[in-house]
């Protein structure tokens, strides 16, 4: 049995004799990873998930100078500040719309039979563009990263009522 990584935040690790915090490593200097637990939108902060990622992106809020990165998840958008980049830190996430999967374990297939678990990220200005591949259900989430200035508590879980989904019927496509 593999055991579960652990994060490494705090200070940067030194590359010596080809490993880093247990990492492989040639010539460079870890200065910081969370795993797939520590973002995995369920908050417990144990060393166990079934969550899968895929996809990553950065936005820099240009009033604050905060740097985030927008990880994609099978379950979800996790949002990372990485301002500091040896201090990284999950202070939000943005679930799945609608199918309200438990964050651990994965989806019945059933739900949603042949759609991707999979999310894409991009940012326009001040949004976050995240789309699912046939997923029904999930259309276009809309997420203005500008409310992240504003949370009061970290990590968030970032209410339905803050984004905007959408669908668009495979007839209308052109």
């Amino acid at each position: 049995m593999q055991s579960p990584l652990l994060p490494v935040t705090g200070q940067a690790v030194a590359c010596v004799d080809g490993r880093a915090a247990g990492f492989s490593c040639n010539s460079v200097t870890l200065l910081s990873f969370l795993p797939l637990a520590a973002i995995d939108g369920d908050f417990s902060q144990d060393d166990t998930t079934a969550v899968e990622a895929n996809d990553i992106w950065g936005w820099v809020d240009p009033e604050t100078d905060r740097r985030y990165a927008l990880v994609g998840l099978s379950n979800g958008v996790a949002v990372v500040e990485v301002t500091d980049p040896v201090r990284l830190r999950l202070v939000a996430f943005l679930p799945e719309p609608s199918h309200d999967h438990a964050h651990k374990t994965r989806p019945a297939r059933t739900a949603h039979e042949g759609a991707s678990l999979w999310r894409d990220i991009k940012t326009y200005g001040p949004y976050a563009l995240v789309v699912s591949d046939n997923n029904p259900g999930h259309g276009l989430q809309v997420f203005d990263l500008r409310q992240l200035r504003t949370l009061s508590q970290t990590p968030a879980r970032l209410d339905r009522w803050r984004i905007i989904t959408a669908s668009v019927p495979p007839t209308t496509w052109w």
